[in-house]
């Protein structure tokens, strides 16, 4: 399912706020089907998306979009870039060390990494408890889950979410922790926040619900206020570095 406009602009205000005037070129690691390289190249920034996933590049480019079918462990940057950008792709790159060293060697002296991340690793039980728990709610709405989710509900919250998100054969997890300990390994960190996640995931299926509000505000809105009175855990994560 294409991110949402939401979690987008999300990404857009970011990268805006952490590039200076003039610094436009940007390399988009794990573009997929190119919905943030669409909204950066509205906003006038240069753009080069890449993907290892030939489905993904495939779709952006029916979608109308330049991408690369390449990943980031083999990439050989022909320019030299303002900035990284990862966004919720980092969590499967592999070998982790490797894609930050060669997203080093793309940028310009003092260029930026800026990722955008989830902790898999820091959901307890309540946390998985609520995500599943509105997964199934927005179910009983009208949108419907897929075969995966509507399993996902029949276990205890936080086994299942492990099990989700767990490495195995091709499907493999960086932890939030170990995302920033190999960033940490090339690029000095001059910023690191912890924040809503689930609203990234969460919104899209809301939008198929004939709904007077809008939905995905309401769940960015939700989702925050939990985290603020300790309710659950802020499990996304940014990430801004710079080239050393």
């Amino acid at each position: 399912m294409e991110q949402d406009r939401l979690g987008t602009n999300q990404t857009l205000d970011l990268v805006k706020s952490v590039l200076p005037d003039g610094a436009r070129r940007i390399l988009e690691v794990g573009a997929g089907s190119g919905a943030l390289t669409r909204v950066l190249c509205a906003e006038g920034f240069q753009v080069h998306a890449i993907d290892h996933s030939p489905d993904a590049v495939g779709l952006a480019r029916e979608k109308g979009t330049e991408m690369e079918l390449a990943d980031i462990t083999a990439f050989q940057a022909r320019q030299a870039y303002d900035a990284v950008v990862y966004s919720m792709s980092a969590h499967h790159v592999t070998p982790l060390a490797l894609a930050m060293e060669k997203s080093a060697g793309a940028l310009s002296a003092g260029g930026f990494l800026i990722l955008e991340e989830y902790a898999v690793e820091d959901v307890d039980d309540k946390t998985a408890r609520w995500f599943y728990d509105t997964l199934a709610l927005l179910d009983a709405l009208g949108a419907p889950l897929g075969e995966n989710d509507l399993l996902s509900n029949l276990g205890e919250p936080l086994s299942v979410w492990q099990e989700d998100h767990s490495s195995h054969g091709e499907h493999h997890f960086n932890g939030g922790a170990e995302i920033l300990r190999e960033a940490e390994k090339q690029f000095s960190i001059v910023h690191v926040e912890r924040g809503p996640y689930f609203y990234r995931y969460l919104t899209p299926r809301a939008r198929q619900i004939d709904s007077p509000v809008d939905l995905g505000a309401r769940l960015l809105a939700l989702e925050t206020t939990l985290i603020e009175h300790g309710r659950i855990e802020p499990i996304g994560l940014r990430v801004v570095g710079r080239r050393r």
